[in-house]
């Protein structure tokens, strides 16, 4: 039987010096609007777009800043999934935060506007920090292959936008001239994705998450050869 609930995933610090100065500045020196001018909303669909958090790791294979598994919902229709993943606007906190900071105990989920895209087949949520809005980016792609009329599955990436706060003016332009600077999530990402999977507890449904599942078709591949 597959873990219901796969192991955090394993972060480390950034120790260079380099690094530590620049978080410095990103933190304390860069501008940032108040919550209320909602700028972290207005500049949270470039980069949900452009997603420069994700371009280091790419490039060098380092995965600090994701979180990626299969979501898989027991006794539900496409439709019931989404209208539950709605529901996370209404969380306010955090699944166990591992850094033993209150402060990452806290939820913001918001449902942007254009949250379902390609046709239905994939939801996107944002999640801001309380402290200065940085912004993670959460995408539920409904992998049709695997799933039944009761039974949704789909392909999960979490993911943090950028190493600018969105309520930095111009944080897209920051966040890619700063993109080369590693930086983890503390394992804000695998929170997100548990979090969830609480709600949808919450809401009478079975959810089971799994790290690395390999999709019915590639098993299939798999046995034949």
């Amino acid at each position: 039987m597959p873990n219901p609930n796969p192991p955090p995933p394993q972060t480390k610090k950034n120790s260079s010096g380099a690094v530590t100065c620049v978080f410095f500045i990103i933190k304390y020196l860069l501008l940032s609007a108040p919550k209320s001018f909602g700028l972290h909303l207005m500049q949270a669909s470039l980069m949900d777009y452009f997603r420069p958090g994700l371009w280091w790791s790419k490039i060098f294979g380092i995965r600090n800043n994701s979180y990626t598994c299969t979501f898989s919902v027991q006794a539900a229709s496409f439709k019931e999934v989404a209208e539950v993943l709605k529901t996370m606007e209404e969380v306010r906190e955090n699944f166990k935060p591992l850094t033993g900071n209150d402060v990452l105990a806290k939820a913001e989920f918001v449902v942007p506007k254009n949250a379902v895209k390609k046709g239905g087949a994939q939801f996107t949520l944002w999640f801001f920090t309380p402290n200065k809005q940085w912004l993670d980016v959460m995408e539920f792609v409904h992998d049709t292959t695997n799933s039944t009329p009761t039974s949704q599955v789909f392909k999960v990436l979490s993911f943090s936008s950028g190493v600018v706060p969105a309520s930095v003016p111009l944080c897209l332009l920051f966040s890619v001239l700063f993109f080369l600077i590693p930086f983890s999530d503390v394992g804000q990402n695998y929170s997100h994705v548990m979090t969830v999977k609480q709600q949808f507890e919450k809401k009478g449904l079975e959810a089971v998450v799994e790290k690395g599942r390999k999709s019915k078709t590639k098993q299939v591949s798999d046995t034949a050869h």
